[in-house]
């Protein structure tokens, strides 16, 4: 089967706005740790906006998903995504590209300002970006139309 994800995330941006399209791309990633076997807790309006466990693996994540190439982070964000100690603590991306792809990096390393996100790619956890980037296009062609119809909130019922 063939994704075309580049064509669905920017058709659900131009459906949805950019504020809407931030919260589908934080809850297709929580869906997308899900089916990697991660138990998430989405926090929509707290910090951090995802907290993802698996077999004593911890992640702390705080999602960022300008449509844009840049985007800036706040001590209230950083703050959020530190508040879990012995949690793997991220700032997650998506690249609208040809490809599109996450960058999940590595917050510890980052301080309130504004980045490009090509610049973030250096601070990236690949082992864990390979594979979120390997199960996000099934997630979003899976979910796709529910959420060009409903939005975040028909994608918010899949999570279980």
């Amino acid at each position: 089967m063939k994704y075309d994800t580049n064509v669905e995330l920017k058709n659900l941006l131009k459906a949805h706005g950019s504020s809407e399209f931030g919260n589908i791309c934080q809850t297709l990633l929580e869906l997308t740790l899900k089916e990697m076997g991660y138990n998430t807790r989405g926090r929509n309006t707290e910090r951090p906006d995802i907290v993802a466990r698996k077999e004593g693996h911890e992640l702390s994540i705080e999602c960022k998903c300008p449509a844009g190439s840049f985007l800036s982070l706040t001590e209230r964000d950083l703050e959020g995504i530190m508040e879990l100690k012995d949690a793997v603590k991220i700032v997650a991306t998506i690249v609208l590209d040809l490809k599109p792809f996450w960058i999940l990096a590595n917050a510890t390393k980052l301080k309130a300002d504004k980045y490009s996100k090509i610049v973030l790619k250096s601070y990236d956890f690949s082992d864990i970006s390979q594979e979120v980037n390997m199960v996000f296009p099934k997630v979003l062609n899976r979910y796709y139309e529910i959420t060009l119809k409903r939005g975040v909130e028909g994608l918010r019922t899949r999570i279980k």
